[in-house]
């Protein structure tokens, strides 16, 4: 009867040290079943859990605030912008935790979206919306625009408040941009035949302009227009190509208030991307030959770097007017491999043609950066948007503050609002 009591005495402790869960080394920090540790990363870190917990794959990881971390991989906790988190691995009925803090500066509320397996994703704030709007900007006063022209016609919001409420589009992949409280969308049928520029004044009323291809120097009957401006005259100037033969030229349309129609052009320019006016209806206009030129009127005004990337994937540069001040943002190959294979990639910025900022945002194999964009919020900070291969990036005058991955995602927009 003794033996019995013993065998059975062992067997109830040998049934109870087996259930229990041991302690698991993080980072140098033993955390006990049930216990706490804290740990700290800084926007973009990843942190592999992997290579603390060979059982890793036991547990259930989460995460309770993914705007400011999140589980991207099992067991891979990647830090998405400034703040604090709680982080969970649960096992059965057992648990610990992780009080995360990710390192940041102050910055504005940030608003940005891009494209991923063929739909738009809308972050504010690093918080996925259920809206899915492809147009997103800011203007110089620090008004936020943002809507959608699929399904119904254009759908636009001001500041929250909508201005558009589902107003018929003609042609396709609509642009927005917006300057001096106006704002333009613009489109392009898809046989490059007809072209619609769509503007809003600052009473909220819609003005419908089409832009036929007959009117431009050769009379064919393919083009594009692709930037819009008001003049102080209150001409609407519109920029576009069309092509002769093989070839594609800038033209300008524009259009009076009567809703007159005049062309020009000027041969001895390139294709442009996009034109601004400035403060006295000087014309600027990006063309892409051989890199980025920054022309003003007839004559070249800046000549960049002719390390930009040109990529048929998005978003590829972004200028706009600040004051007197012109800024221009652009993907740059900073070192490529003697036989150009592989590159590496920096997102830079410049002021009057001088370079004042460079975030490296890619590192691989040529043709992985997917889009740009910046803003400038009226206190002056520069903000830029990047996207490669695995991750979109945020930076606040250079300093990285939102780091979200996504693989092969593309064409991102960003505004931020001062606090």
């Amino acid at each position: 009867m003794k033996r019995l009591y013993i065998s059975a005495l062992a067997a109830l402790i040998c049934i109870m040290s087996c259930d229990k869960e041991e302690p698991v080394e993080i980072g140098g920090k033993t955390v006990e079943p049930g216990g706490t540790i804290e740990m700290a990363l800084e926007v973009g870190e990843t942190y592999s859990f992997r290579d603390d917990i060979e059982n890793f794959s036991d547990y259930t990881w989460t995460s309770s605030d993914e705007s400011v971390a999140l589980f991207h991989e099992y067991a891979n906790v990647h830090a998405v912008s400034g703040g604090k988190a709680t982080l969970k691995a649960s096992k059965d009925d057992k648990e610990f935790s992780i009080l995360l803090t990710v390192n940041s500066i102050e910055h504005g509320d940030i608003y940005l979206n891009f494209e991923y397996d063929e739909s738009f994703y809308y972050y504010v704030n690093q918080k996925l919306q259920p809206d899915h709007f492809e147009l997103l900007t800011s203007d110089t006063q620090g008004n936020l625009y943002c809507g959608t022209a699929k399904g119904n016609g254009l759908t636009l919001y001001r500041n929250g408040t909508k201005v558009a409420d589902g107003m018929p589009l003609k042609g396709r992949n609509p642009k927005l941009y917006v300057k001096d409280g106006k704002a333009y969308v613009l489109t392009n049928s898809q046989d490059m035949t007809e072209s619609y520029c769509y503007v809003m004044g600052t009473d909220g009323k819609w003005r419908a302009i089409d832009v036929h291809p007959g009117q431009n120097k050769w009379m064919t009957g393919q083009g594009i227009i692709h930037s819009a401006n008001e003049d102080s005259a209150g001409n609407i100037v519109i920029w576009g190509n069309m092509r002769n033969g093989f070839l594609a030229y800038p033209h300008v349309w524009v259009v009076d208030k009567d809703d007159n129609i005049s062309f020009e052009h000027d041969d001895n320019m390139p294709s442009g991307e996009y034109g601004e006016l400035d403060a006295e209806d000087n014309r600027y206009l990006v063309t892409d030959i051989f890199g980025y030129n920054i022309w003003k009127g007839s004559e070249i005004k800046y000549k960049l770097p002719n390390k930009a990337e040109i990529t048929n994937w998005g978003k590829k540069f972004r200028m706009m007017f600040r004051g007197d001040d012109l800024w221009f943002a652009q993907s740059e190959i900073i070192k490529e491999d003697e036989d150009w294979t592989a590159k590496d990639y920096a997102l830079t910025v410049y002021r009057n043609g001088k370079l004042i900022q460079s975030n490296a945002i890619c590192k691989g194999i040529a043709g992985e950066f997917s889009g740009i964009d910046m803003c400038i919020t009226p206190s002056g900070d520069i903000y830029t948007i990047g996207t490669d291969c695995s991750v979109v990036s945020v930076w606040k005058n250079g300093t990285l503050i939102v780091s979200l991955p996504y693989i092969n995602c593309n064409n991102p927009s960003l505004a931020v609002i001062d606090k």
